[in-house]
């Protein structure tokens, strides 16, 4: 397995800013969402639930790993990915997949995706080429890709690693098959489904897992995944009962901050991060965590997780936001039926006006995702007129199951009225 020199992240990082332009300086700009983007605690308590629902854990063999981004450098290594290779990726994608696609050495090529996010199968074709070593295809905010059966063919024909992305769809089936287990391996993110700020997901239902060694993380991030848990939870209003718990914990974070900082200064160490980037919500791929496990407190709140609640919320959600927000003028869902076997991320909105309407939602205080909205410049509309459109025009919304009423009746307020008054 690839160890990451002191230099690679470097150059990594230099050709990711020659790919993608982000506007960070926009987004901290907005306030903080008014209710929670992602799931939150909401409640001290945890128990054994329901896991009998299919998952990527019932896939095949995994290991928990602390992002998903770094599971999808596991899977390109285990696939002998490395320089000269390509790699098929989505024209519509966000910087987390092509990062650990630049770290192992290879070259992303993209190809085009249909209006309901499947892969364009014929466009695969005209991008095949020789050095084309894996494809990474990904089931958009929780739809299954219709043609994973020709897809796994595909590949199976020509000698390409499949490689699943399960990011949006940690739950969910395809043609009667659990997603993850099409693939030759799979990658998926609880941060999207649970309440925790660390894990990542990888899978393999045809190949061994043995290389992939991973270590237990440090005191500071076992400490702060709990305590960042419990506090996002807290500043939306949830675990209101133990304040005080909370409150001198996090007390005794910061002084534990304050001491490791102090102490790593005197001794002349680099800042290293006490979580992933992936958990502060960054863009970037960091390889000092590949060979780190999931935290503690996030693989039991994972585990002890009721699977199948968590599905039927947020297929509720889903539907009420659908039928909710197709009511207005020029906002149209990417999918209006949810399939059987789908369990969705989030609810993606197709805006025909997109501005003035995003400032203004964001400024109210909306939670909004906006994946793909940084492509890398050399996604034309020419490559994908699809992912273009989609990455200017597509808002997506959350549906996760730490909403209450309250606040699903507030989110969609709030974009009708603007939509309205637009």
């Amino acid at each position: 397995m690839k160890v990451p020199e002191d230099g690679e992240k470097e150059g990594v990082c230099r050709r990711m800013a020659e790919l993608f332009q982000v506007n960070e300086a926009r987004d901290r700009a907005f306030p903080r969402p008014r209710i929670p983007i992602k799931p939150v605690l909401t409640s001290p308590v945890r128990s054994e639930g329901d896991r009998a629902f299919p998952s990527i854990l019932s896939a095949g063999k995994y290991r928990l790993v602390t992002s998903g981004r770094v599971a999808i450098a596991h899977a390109l290594q285990l696939s002998g990915v490395g320089p000269g290779d390509a790699v098929l990726v989505s024209a519509y994608h966000c910087s987390s997949m092509i990062e650990p696609i630049l770290w192992v050495g290879a070259e992303p090529v993209y190809y085009r995706i249909r209006e309901d996010t499947s892969a364009d199968i014929e466009d695969l074709e005209s991008t095949m080429a020789g050095n084309v070593r894996a494809l990474l295809i990904p089931h958009f905010f929780g739809f299954p890709q219709p043609e994973m059966d020709r897809l796994r063919t595909w590949c199976g024909e020509r000698g390409v690693v499949l490689i699943e992305d399960c990011a949006h769809a940690f739950f969910g089936m395809c043609n009667g098959s659990i997603l993850g287990s099409w693939g030759d391996y799979a990658i998926g993110s609880p941060m999207k489904f649970f309440p925790v700020i660390d894990g990542g997901v990888l899978t393999s239902s045809r190949h061994s897992l043995d290389a992939v060694r991973l270590e237990p993380g440090g005191l500071s991030f076992q400490l702060k995944s709990v305590i960042n848990s419990v506090e996002a939870a807290r500043s939306y209003g949830r675990l209101q009962s133990v304040g005080w718990l909370v409150g001198a914990a996090i007390g005794v974070k910061d002084r534990v901050w304050s001491l490791m900082k102090r102490g790593a200064r005197k001794r002349g160490e680099g800042r290293g991060a006490a979580v992933p980037l992936a958990s502060e919500g960054g863009y970037d791929f960091d390889p000092r965590w590949m060979h780190t496990s999931i935290s503690e407190f996030s693989r039991r709140m994972i585990l002890g997780s009721d699977f199948r609640s968590i599905a039927e919320s947020r297929r509720a959600n889903y539907r009420l936001l659908v039928s909710r927000l197709s009511l207005l003028s020029g906002v149209t869902p990417i999918r209006e039926n949810l399939e059987d076997e789908a369990v969705p991320y989030v609810c993606p909105m197709k805006f025909d006006r997109p501005e003035p309407a995003f400032t203004r939602m964001k400024e109210a205080g909306v939670p909004i995702v906006r994946f793909g909205e940084y492509l890398a410049r050399d996604v034309t509309e020419e490559v994908c007129p699809v992912s273009v459109s989609y990455s200017r025009s597509v808002m997506q919304f959350p549906c996760h199951q730490a909403l209450t009423e309250a606040e699903m009746e507030w989110m969609i307020n709030t974009i009708t009225s603007i939509v309205e008054g637009s």
